[in-house]
């Protein structure tokens, strides 16, 4: 059976454990292609891919390939609910099937077992898929250090220094903080079903974006958290009260080191950061931008590997102790997050070198945390970008949550 403990490196990993019994925290990756490809290629393609990278050697298995007659919508939707039993595959392969063979575009990918593995991890065995199906279609594939076997990243973060004062006076400021934030009204929604959707901004949108991330000085995630916040303070309901009218956006950060191997090494280096925005900057962007800029030098990636680990100790010493409707309580009253981001740039990865031809888009699905009602998943591929929705109906129906991507996006274009 799977054995993500092979392969932990840290708090995250195994925190993510703890959430898949409160509810599925799985995740995706889709690839899409330009024009049709045979089925039985996208087949022998991850079959060769995991005979190459052998991800068995971490305790790791895959289902075999699943030929699905639906949307990616409908077929997300699906596999972020079905939850991963112990003795099951961690990769559940999939390809879209035309039934009317009259597609422009074929679309395969993988849903997984989150613990096992982040999205960055996750793209070495997309990036071997697509070179196999290259090179079955005679044309060149990538020079990817992964052809050997994966090897698990077994690093723990450190935790030294993580009670200097600078640490302990940010987290009592952050205590502060929550205390002023909006909560959800009830931590039961956990136990609904998940959806999903993907949202396409015009081309030329990201562009845009980072003309004016660069005018002012700030990166394009900052921009992103921004106009999320605005709109999630319109668009999302919380519980009412006069006391709690500041906002939480959740970010997914890499806290790899630059030293770090990406292309060889499968396993979890996750941290999430927590930023509360007060209610006087969520009026309209402009605010919202200029209060992150004024906070965005106290963000430092070592800081946030290193507070995410203590944080992360904290809240598995809670899920030992609690029973499941107090764990929910905890996570209501302790991590508050009323939206959360996962922003990935593959700019300067591999596959921006055959976008947009072959490659389209890459798409991600991401799960919702304990008590998290929306996650957007932006992935940029040369000039397009895909935004993943998972949202969770019983707090924000499509309808509003479809509107709120609107927003943002809009909001974003200036």
């Amino acid at each position: 059976m799977p054995d993500p403990s092979r392969n932990r490196i840290g708090r995250f990993q195994q925190i993510m454990q703890r959430w898949e019994s409160l509810a599925p925290y799985n995740a995706g990756q889709t690839l899409r292609l330009a024009g049709p490809v045979s089925i039985d290629a996208i087949r022998d393609a991850w079959q060769g891919t995991l005979q190459t990278l052998n991800p068995e050697s971490l305790d790791i298995r895959s289902a075999d390939l699943d030929l699905v007659r639906a949307s990616l919508d409908q077929h997300a939707t699906i596999q972020l609910n079905r939850p991963f039993g112990d003795h099951e595959p961690a990769l559940r392969p999939f390809v879209i099937v035309d039934p009317h063979l009259l597609t422009s575009a074929t679309t395969f990918g993988l849903f997984y077992r989150h613990c096992i593995a982040d999205s960055s991890s996750i793209r070495l065995l997309t990036r071997a898929w697509m070179s196999h199906l290259l090179a079955m279609q005679g044309q060149a594939g990538f020079n990817i250090s992964t052809a050997s076997p994966l090897i698990p990243s077994r690093r723990d973060p450190s935790m030294v220094s993580v009670f200097a004062p600078g640490h302990m006076l940010g987290e009592f400021r952050r205590l502060v903080q929550i205390k002023r934030s909006r909560r959800l009204a009830s931590p039961t929604h956990v136990e609904s079903p998940v959806a999903w959707f993907e949202f396409d901004p015009p081309t030329g949108w990201i562009g845009r974006v980072v003309a004016r991330s660069r005018g002012l000085g700030l990166k394009v995630n900052d921009l992103f958290v921004a106009s999320l916040a605005v709109q999630a303070h319109r668009f999302v309901p919380h519980e009412g009260s006069s006391k709690r009218q500041d906002l939480g956006i959740g970010t997914i950060a890499d806290v790899r080191s630059p030293a770090d191997d990406r292309d060889s090494r499968f396993g979890v280096r996750l941290g999430l950061l927590q930023q509360y925005i007060p209610a006087a900057h969520l009026v309209d962007f402009d605010r919202a931008i200029r209060f992150l800029s004024r906070s965005r030098s106290s963000i430092d990636r070592l800081d946030l590997d290193r507070v995410t680990q203590l944080r992360l100790a904290l809240a598995l010493w809670q899920h030992g102790r609690l029973d499941r409707n107090a764990l929910l309580e905890f996570y209501r009253k302790r991590c508050p997050l009323m939206a959360g981001i996962s922003n990935v740039n593959l700019a300067t990865d591999s596959l921006s070198r055959i976008a947009p031809d072959p490659l389209l888009d890459y798409v991600r699905q991401s799960p919702l945390g304990p008590t998290v009602p929306l996650v957007l998943t932006p992935t940029t591929l040369g000039d397009r970008v895909t935004i993943g929705v998972t949202h969770r109906p019983a707090l924000i129906d499509s309808t509003r949550a479809r509107q709120l991507v609107e927003q943002f996006v809009t909001t974003l274009a200036g």
